[in-house]
């Protein structure tokens, strides 16, 4: 189909969907066109002469996540005749794709949150180590293994790297530490020792009576109970 007939199409499918918009597809596509709705959903429209395909177009910055690896994530994809009228082209957008659109946005919006904290989470990392020690750096190691920790040293400069793995597939996550002294590297070991020392198992209320002297029992003697009242003997 051609340009002037595709926006066409596009035109009286957006005014069949209730406060929808069609705008020119971002890639120049002249038989594609995109829908814009109200909620901030968009799909995009592949208008040839015989069928038409609508998907959803998600916009939200994983960094490397891929939006298919989302837990949850759908493909959200239909095909239908260009011989239907607009209304129903509509219905089965609206029926068959919108649902999937819009669960897809929620999926990929609180991922998108989820990496922003975990940036966050870094730079306050980042930010204080900075002002504790000399030649601190992100590094983005691309694909190299995220889970590894390298120290090397020399003399008495050791230079440490830890690769913080609060998100998957984060790329703001390398810290690496240099021209840290021993007792810097000592100090380093034992902080993260504390933290992975797990707390000590509160008291029962048993063993705090115990040591309050609560219920200890009176020892028995000849004479009978040792710390009892005196009471008359029995002949």
């Amino acid at each position: 189909m051609t340009g002037p007939g595709a926006a066409q199409v596009a035109a009286a499918i957006a005014y069949e969907l209730d406060g929808w918009e069609v705008r020119p597809d971002r890639y120049g596509q002249a038989d594609w066109a995109e829908l814009h709705g109200p909620a901030g959903d968009v799909v995009q429209l592949r208008i040839g002469p015989h069928w038409i395909q609508a998907r959803g177009v998600h916009d939200q910055d994983l960094g490397r996540t891929r939006h298919w690896d989302v837990t949850g994530y759908r493909r959200a994809e239909i095909g239908f005749s260009a011989t239907k009228t607009p209304a129903r082209m509509a219905g089965e957008i609206r029926r068959r794709l919108l649902p999937t659109v819009a669960e897809n946005n929620r999926l990929l919006d609180a991922k998108a949150d989820l990496i922003t904290e975990g940036r966050t989470a870094d730079d306050t990392v980042f930010a204080a180590a900075e002002k504790l020690f000399p030649g601190l750096q992100w590094r983005d190691n691309g694909d190299r293994r995220r889970d590894e920790a390298v120290a090397c040293g020399h003399g008495d400069s050791i230079g440490l790297e830890f690769r913080l793995d609060l998100w998957p597939h984060d790329t703001h996550c390398t810290l690496a530490f240099s021209r840290l002294s021993r007792s810097e590297v000592l100090a380093l070991i034992r902080a993260a020792a504390a933290l992975r020392t797990p707390p000590a198992p509160a008291p029962s209320r048993a063993a705090q009576h115990r040591t309050r002297g609560h219920g200890r029992r009176r020892r028995r003697t000849r004479a009978g109970v040792r710390g009892a009242p005196d009471e008359p003997s029995r002949r």
